[in-house]
This record gives C-alpha cells, structure tokens and sequence, in this order.
C-alpha cells in the first residue's frame, strides 16, 4: 500500500509541489514536474480520466511522458487503471473516490453516478462477502455501462426521422 501523503493535510489544504515530489519520492518514484502534474490532476478529478483528459490537464506534457508517468504510479499503486467499454484505460488516484460511475457506451463520455447512501453500503457488502470467501479486494469499482439520455435522445431521433 502506497504511503499516504501528508502533504494533503496542509493549512490551506492545497500541497505544494515540494510536498508532492516528497510524496513521490517516499513511495519509489522521481518527484518530477511532468509526474507531479499527472498525480495533481488525478488527485483533483472527481472521475477516472482517460490518457487524452490527462493530456489536456496536464500540458504540455507530452504524450509518451504521460504514458510513462501513468505506467509508473500505476506499478507503485498511486494510481489504478480501469478498462474502459473502448478498451482504453482509465485513470484514478488510490486516494480518489472514484469508485462509482456512469459511462456510456456510445460517446465514451464518464459521469458521477448519482448519490445513493446504499451504493457504499452495497460496495461493503460485497467486500465482505469475498473476505468471506478468502479474497482480498484491491480494487472496487462499480460500473454503470449504458446509453447517456443525450445518446438516448439521438437514438430516438434518428429512429423516427427513418420511420
């Protein structure tokens, strides 16, 4: 398990990037400004990103050095990839409570699943029952895969724009 940053429990609530290079270095990694930025943004999104989201957020980061910074905190366990329906990856921070969302199927676009008290309920329950069987989960994620109501309603269209 990655160490936890202390440098989320500053005054402000903001670290600096001094703290964040500290963070990395305590857990194997080089705190350099381009793996700084990734785990920053990945830290700050409500949902898991894909690699072109990160790019966007974190330029001009350039592509490759993403892929190596993602494939990097991935194998020290500071971020979790997720298979996304495209089969491209996914991306949260372990410390992120990314752990539930939409995506649909035709656009690709990822959103929050709305807030329900029993869905965490529902997520331990589930971890206890495999404890139960003698698994141990590192990663639960609760996927939503289905058409967004904006996919949806173009589905509709079209089908009656044929009819």
């Amino acid at each position: 398990m990655p160490r936890q940053p202390n440098c989320l429990a500053t005054e402000t609530g903001h670290a600096s990037d001094a703290d964040w290079a500290e963070y990395l270095r305590a857990n194997g990694l080089r705190g350099t400004r381009a793996a700084i930025a990734v785990l920053k943004a990945l830290e700050a999104a409500a949902l898991p990103l894909s690699h072109d989201e990160l790019e966007t957020r974190t330029a001009p980061i350039d592509r490759v050095t993403l892929y190596r910074v993602l494939d990097r905190l991935v194998a020290t366990g500071l971020a979790q990839r997720i298979e996304s329906s495209e089969r491209a990856g996914r991306y949260v921070a372990v410390q992120a409570r990314a752990d539930s969302y939409f995506e649909c199927t035709t656009c690709h676009r990822v959103m929050a699943l709305p807030a329900d008290p029993a869905l965490p309920q529902l997520l331990s329950h589930l971890r206890r029952q495999l404890e139960k069987q003698g698994l141990e989960s590192t990663q639960t994620v609760f996927r939503v895969q289905g058409t967004c109501a904006d996919c949806g309603a173009d589905a509709g269209k079209a089908a009656s724009a044929r009819n």
